[in-house]
């Protein structure tokens, strides 16, 4: 190192590129006598970002959220540079290095003496900075931490469903505990599927409601019987609401969505297990989120510590990695209702002729009904336009889902 360090100090250009010497002194400061007043400009308007961001939050503006945090990083970033100029006569981020910006007296002497910061000027940069980033980003997330819901898209975080690929495959649908399960028959998934994680939650819901009352297309968010909205399966919605939710989705993420059909479902709820329940053939609440042995109440027992219904993903996953395709809430499929089997579909497809389209199927069993109706065959019905508290639905998508 000591060699090199000599052959530079030997090489006169190469000193003069390096260490500026043998370059004409620099003027004096165009910065001199800078008004003090202007080094609270930028920290003050760093602070409105964050108050904009909150009113551009409150009247749902048509800039999402990320823009108003982008915004107030910006200017907090150049708060941060700005609240270097402690002396008015120095240029901006120039730390203080004596009264005044010195101007070299010989070609030998750099063009400003080597900035000296002391505790005083990072106290001053350090504290500036910090309260304009509480201030702005406080006001920011305060103002959504007040609401009920806390809705994470108000922030700007999309909720769209996580999706699990379904191998295609061959399975024996149907069961021998209900004449509306039987024949027993094989049915043939020619091609794989993704089908949602878990059930359709009410922040994934409310965040499709808001953005068609946007539209100008509004209708009433479902009731969540006060157990709270979030991470809960969303409740009280109908075929046709779940309908209207995948065909939005569809149209949002440019993958053609739809609900599973009741052969996919059985499919996906089976996971290659031949059991009445994907863990065995005795029904278990630390499985599954289900109601009493005597319809039709809620019950906490074992692992499941709700009477109503759990937060999604509460219960391990079944083999395809899935939750809840037990219990929690009865799911909503595309068939119509058919009282057995007789002429279904072989090849996994909506079973939509024959029947009757005035009745939809359910499958899946729910919070408050016993563990009969949680087993792989089990099979019910309602009108499309029907809502119950134990009612809710998870999709199929051709592609994963991307977002916007």
């Amino acid at each position: 190192m000591s060699v090199i360090w000599n052959v530079v100090l030997a090489n006169k250009p190469l000193k003069k590129h390096l260490f500026g010497v043998g370059k004409k002194p620099l003027p004096a400061s165009p910065y001199q006598g800078r008004r003090k007043s202007s080094r609270t400009l930028l920290p003050v308007l760093g602070l409105l970002a964050g108050v904009a961001g909150g009113f551009g939050l409150l009247v749902e503006s048509p800039l999402p959220a990320w823009v108003f945090f982008a915004l107030a990083a910006l200017l907090l970033l150049v708060a941060w540079w700005q609240t270097g100029c402690v002396k008015a006569d120095l240029p901006v981020g120039a730390c203080h290095a004596g009264d005044s910006p010195k101007v070299a007296e010989s070609e030998e002497s750099p063009a400003w003496q080597a900035p000296t910061c002391g505790w005083k000027y990072w106290l001053v940069r350090v504290g500036v900075f910090l309260s304009t980033a509480v201030l702005g980003f406080g006001g920011l997330v305060g103002w959504w931490w007040v609401q009920d819901d806390k809705p994470l898209w108000r922030l700007g975080f999309v909720p769209l469903p996580e999706m699990v690929r379904i191998p295609a495959g061959e399975f024996q649908m149907g069961g021998e505990n209900s004449a509306w399960a039987q024949p027993v028959h094989t049915v043939t998934i020619k091609q794989p599927f993704y089908i949602s994680k878990y059930e359709i939650t009410f922040a994934e819901y409310d965040y499709y409601r808001w953005l068609m009352a946007r539209n100008a297309i509004e209708f009433d968010a479902p009731d969540d019987a006060g157990w709270g909205r979030d991470t809960r399966p969303v409740i009280n919605v109908s075929w046709d609401d779940a309908q209207g939710y995948v065909n939005w989705l569809s149209k949002e993420t440019g993958a053609s969505c739809r609900l599973p059909t009741e052969a996919e479902w059985e499919y996906a709820a089976r996971a290659g297990t031949t059991t009445d329940y994907p863990w065995g053939d005795e029904a278990s609440h630390d499985y599954a989120n289900y109601g009493k042995d005597e319809c039709c109440d809620g019950l906490a027992e074992g692992k499941d510590q709700w009477v109503n219904t759990a937060p999604v993903g509460s219960f391990p996953s079944n083999p395809f990695g899935l939750h809840d395709m037990r219990g929690n809430v009865y799911e909503w499929v595309q068939d119509c209702w058919h009282e057995d089997y007789q002429g279904a579909p072989a090849d996994g497809t909506a079973w939509e002729s024959g029947g009757d389209c005035g009745r939809r199927v359910l499958r899946g069993g729910s919070w408050n009904l016993d563990p009969y109706y949680l087993r792989s065959s089990n099979r019910f019905y309602f009108a499309p336009d029907h809502r119950d508290d134990n009612l809710g639905f998870r999709v199929v998508c051709v592609l994963p889902l991307t977002g916007r």
